[in-house]
C-alpha cells in the first residue's frame, strides 16, 4: 500500500496569513486509507480546531464524497473504499528534527501507531527526524 503525508502548515501559515511557517508548530492529524493509500494529514492548531476540519478540506480537495455535520464536528466519507482509522495530534520541531505524535480524536478514536515511524521516515521533508509516537 502507498503512503502518502500531507502537512497543511505551509499552505495555511505562507498562503492564507502571508507568514512563514513557524519552526515549532502543533496540531491536528488525521489517518485514513482507500483501496491503494493510506494517508496521514497534519493540519496547525489555527487552520482547523476539529479532526473533521481536516478531512472537509481533504475531502474537497480530492472530490471526495462526504457529509458534515459541523455542529456536531463529524464528518462521514460517502465514497465507498474510504476508512478513517483515527486521529491524533502532533508536534513539530525543525531545529531540532522532532516530531511527535500522540492522543486521539474524540469524534474518530485513536491512530494506527502500527509502522508509522517507519512510514514517516521515507517522507522527503522529515529524513533525519526523530520520531516519537506516544512519547516512545
Amino acid at each position: 500500500m502507498d503512503f502518502k503525508y500531507i502537512d497543511y502548515s505551509d499552505f495555511f501559515y505562507q498562503t492564507t496569513n502571508k507568514t512563514a511557517t513557524p519552526l515549532e508548530r502543533t496540531g491536528k492529524f488525521v489517518q485514513l486509507t482507500n483501496e491503494t493509500t493510506e494517508f496521514v494529514i497534519f493540519s496547525p492548531k489555527e487552520f482547523t480546531a476539529y479532526h473533521a476540519d481536516i478531512l472537509v478540506i481533504f475531502c474537497k480537495q480530492q472530490g471526495i464524497a462526504h457529509t458534515h455535520n459541523a455542529a456536531d464536528k463529524y464528518l462521514e466519507i460517502v465514497d465507498t473504499g474510504w476508512e478513517i482509522i483515527g486521529g491524533g495530534t502532533w508536534k513539530i520541531e525543525e531545529k531540532g528534527k522532532l516530531l511527535v505524535l500522540w492522543g486521539f480524536s474524540q469524534a474518530y478514536g485513536k491512530f494506527n501507531p502500527e509502522g508509522l515511524k517507519e512510514k514517516l521516515t521515507t517522507v522527503g521533508n522529515l529524513t533525519g527526524f526523530t520520531i516519537q509516537i506516544d512519547g516512545k
